[in-house]
């Protein structure tokens, strides 16, 4: 019986990557200024809808699963609302627009705030998202990966790149991400005493505890956090 759960639960998790395949490829089709026929995931979107998400049950699949239909969610969002623009100039779109999966309808910021960082409130709100008797909160990874962070696209220019992630390679995906966004976006010039970084590690720098900027940078650097672009 765990064998087969086990195979069920990694079956999830590929149609996970899957569904964020598709709205990624049809989110580039929607940009150049294709029309598409969004019937055709009712297939796959009822596939995600009918699982066991009890099944789930090690943070490598929690976490490879979330990470998927998150980024996956997120273009089904601008495809479906024809978004062309910024994802800032559509109300709603992280905490309203929502994906049925496992018998249970998840926005965004369930997803990110509730699910992958264990129900910590998100930056400048004061409240979790999950009550504290949700049964949603069953649901959560163990412990907080900070790597998320850089792993999670919520459509803007600023995001870090979309990838696909796999429960049994979870741990080298997250670090080809980490290492790809930390390139990019957290650059030093040692020169004039200067970091340049993603506000991602202003955000959350409590989830990431110094460990990307150190209480020894902050005492010898000016730390210059960069305007993050949220259009498309």
């Amino acid at each position: 019986m765990e064998q087969t759960n086990m195979q069920t639960a990694q079956s999830m998790v590929q149609n996970s990557l899957d569904f964020s395949k598709m709205m990624l490829t049809d989110s580039v089709r929607h940009l150049n200024g294709e029309s598409l026929s969004v019937s055709r995931y009712d297939p796959l979107l009822a596939e995600l809808e009918d699982m066991d998400l009890m099944l789930l049950d090690q943070d490598d699949l929690k976490k490879a699963f979330w990470l998927n239909i998150y980024n996956g969610l997120t273009n089904h969002i601008i495809i479906t609302h024809r978004i062309r623009d910024s994802v800032l100039m559509h109300p709603g779109f992280f905490s309203q627009r929502s994906l049925e999966v496992g018998g249970i309808r998840w926005s965004l910021n369930e997803i990110e705030h509730g699910l992958l960082r264990m129900n910590k409130h998100p930056f400048g709100s004061p409240f979790p998202v999950f009550s504290h008797h949700s049964i949603r909160k069953q649901f959560m990874v163990e412990r907080l990966d900070p790597r998320i962070h850089f792993a999670l696209n919520c459509g803007g220019e600023s995001c870090p790149a979309i990838r696909f992630y796999s429960a049994e390679h979870i741990d080298d995906e997250l670090n080809i991400a980490e290492q790809a966004f930390l390139q990019r976006e957290l650059i030093r010039d040692e020169e004039n005493q200067q970091i340049f970084a993603s506000k991602i590690f202003k955000w959350y720098r409590t989830d990431f505890d110094h460990r990307y900027i150190t209480e020894e940078d902050e005492r010898h650097y000016k730390i210059i956090y960069r305007h993050y672009q949220w259009h498309l």
